[in-house]
Formats: structure tokens, C-alpha cells, sequence
């Protein structure tokens, strides 16, 4: 699959994501959409999960970043443990969600000190490919645009009477599906990568 090919799939992913976001809650209203276990949330857990696994098939069909793939991956799951804070809390034990993350957190720190040196390098390399400018932004649009542009407080001086609390709920929702979306595309990325990799050195053994 060339480039522009993928590069449009991409595009049309993300295009139909905002629609589907819209036509969501214009169809069950901003309350069922922003539920725990609503729509949005179930669309970011398997895109999560999704994330997760592709990065682990690129772990394992990719020779240069075997070592970072199996660091990268435990973010995912860190995420999406997280987002199934409510189930784990309500089913198990409250507080289960932070106990699984500090697990998951405490062995990534431990992988990454076990090959420091080989993750080092392989981040280096990483950071001149295509995949690693999904994942930065990715994690932009998670971890900042989402928490900044979500704050009820910028809302509310924004809207001021007309404020409504879903609002600030719902953008910081969506664009945390768009960013947990692009990482996911990133993962894709990287296992083509690592794919194509693959196929290149066994045409030269052949």
C-alpha cells in the first residue's frame, strides 16, 4: 500500500470520527454520550486496546525497535486501564484502577532501566520516523489540548450565562477519541514499518 493510499485512510478515520462524535449526540443527547459507559468511552477503550496489540505485532515483527515497542506498549494498557477506572472500582476493589497502574507504570520503569541503553539508541532512531509524529501528537491532544481546552473555567468566561458544564465535557471527551485515534494510527505506522522491513530483508536473503 503506497503512502497517499494509507495517508487518506488516515484522514477518512479521523473525518468520520468527528461525524460519528456529532451525529452521536445529536441522536442520544450529551448525557448517554458522556456516560461512563457511554459511546465515547467504549469507542476510547478499544481504540486503546487496539493500540496495544498492534504495537505488540510490531515488537514482534520489527528488529531496530523490539526493545522501545515493548515500552510503548505498556502506555496503551496504563490508559486503558484507566479508563476502566469505574468497572475496576465498581467490580473488584475501589481504587483497583491505581493499583494496576502503578504496577504497570512500576515494570515499564523497570524495563526501561534493564535496556537503557538499547531503548536510548532505538528512541534516537525513533524519534526520524513518520510513527513518532503520530504519537507526540497524540499524546498532545490527550494530555494537553484536551485537559486545557476542557476546563469548565475557560468555558464558563468564554459562555458566561449561556455556560453549560457538558460543554467542557464534551470537547475534552472528543479530542481525547481523536488523540487515543492518532496514537492508534501511529501504531499502524509502526507496524508497517516494521513489516516492510521485514519483506526487504527477506527479498535480499532471497
Amino acid at each position: 500500500m503506497n503512502n497517499l493510499t494509507r495517508y487518506s485512510l488516515y484522514f477518512l478515520l479521523l473525518t468520520l470520527q468527528v461525524a460519528a462524535s456529532s451525529i452521536a449526540i445529536q441522536t442520544m443527547g450529551v448525557n448517554k454520550f458522556l456516560l461512563e459507559n457511554g459511546v465515547v468511552e467504549i469507542c476510547q477503550i478499544i481504540c486503546l486496546a487496539l493500540t496495544a496489540v498492534v504495537l505488540w505485532f510490531a515488537g514482534k515483527y520489527s528488529g531496530n525497535f523490539g526493545n522501545l515497542y515493548s515500552v510503548m506498549v505498556l502506555c496503551p494498557i496504563a490508559a486503558f486501564i484507566r479508563e476502566n477506572d469505574h468497572i475496576l472500582d465498581t467490580y473488584i476493589f475501589d481504587g483497583a484502577w491505581q493499583v494496576l497502574v502503578v504496577v504497570t507504570c512500576v515494570y515499564l520503569v523497570y524495563i526501561i532501566v534493564r535496556n537503557s541503553r538499547a531503548i536510548g539508541r532505538e528512541f534516537t532512531l525513533f524519534t526520524r520516523t513518520q510513527p513518532f509524529i503520530c504519537f507526540i501528537l497524540g499524546f498532545f491532544f490527550v494530555f494537553a489540548w484536551a485537559r486545557i481546552i476542557g476546563q469548565q473555567n475557560l468555558w464558563q468566561a468564554m459562555l458566561q450565562e449561556m455556560h453549560h458544564r457538558n460543554i467542557g465535557r464534551f470537547i475534552e471527551e472528543v479530542l481525547e477519541f481523536l488523540g487515543y485515534t492518532i496514537m492508534l494510527i501511529g501504531a499502524v505506522e509502526c507496524l508497517y514499518l516494521a513489516r516492510k522491513k521485514q519483506e526487504n530483508v527477506a527479498e535480499i536473503c532471497n
